[in-house]
């Protein structure tokens, strides 16, 4: 399989020699059925790197996809949602921020449906790193002004890094969105009663 043959001349020679490889293939296969050329070869691979720890070979690895793919949705989201979540690590909040109103600009609201953020934010949270999430989420409450889940998750990052008022105010605006959201009125029960002297 190419992603099989892209992980071995990573691990022998490093990033240049996998993108060597894969253009040497892409130019004696495309178009043929020895290879898979579509955008979830590339993909799988930049997963594993990532796995490994390199980040930056693995984004590198996604924006040569979306270059290779340039009509595919799934390339794109791939290489967004690593582009963002890596700027926000590595760079703070503010490039990230950037990056992500950059792509958002050049891929399209469709690279970036609510749950790409999200899943974003709750690795953050997972983390330990609300701090990060909080940016995310807001711009996931941003983008999707409708959607009850953003705000809940705006206000579970809140909650987490302890700003009791904005957690009160996102819950209840999820609960305003969806009055049956069961979440949001557990977390505004707990929330207020612990406010309470």
């Amino acid at each position: 399989m190419l992603e099989d043959v892209l992980v071995r001349a990573y691990e022998t020679a490093g990033l240049d020699s996998a993108l060597a490889t894969y253009h040497g293939l892409h130019d004696k296969y495309y178009g043929r059925f020895t290879y898979d050329f579509g955008s979830v070869p590339l993909t799988d691979v930049a997963t594993k790197l990532q796995g490994d720890g390199h980040a930056e070979d693995a984004l590198r690895l996604l924006a040569l996809n979306v270059e290779m793919n340039p009509q595919s949705v799934f390339a794109k989201r791939q290489h967004a949602a690593s582009a963002v979540s890596l700027a926000f690590q590595t760079q703070g909040v503010d490039a990230g921020t950037k990056t992500y109103r950059e792509l958002r600009e050049r891929y399209g609201a469709e690279a970036f449906p609510e749950f790409a953020l999200n899943r974003i934010g709750y690795g953050f949270l997972g983390d330990g790193r609300a701090d990060l999430a909080i940016p995310v989420f807001q711009l996931n409450a941003e983008a999707f002004t409708g959607s009850t889940n953003s705000f809940d998750s705006l206000a579970e990052a809140y909650m987490k890094h302890g700003d009791r008022d904005l957690a009160v105010r996102n819950y209840e605006k999820a609960l305003e969105l969806d009055p049956a959201n069961q979440n949001a009125k557990e977390k505004l029960e707990t929330l207020r009663h612990s406010g309470k002297k």
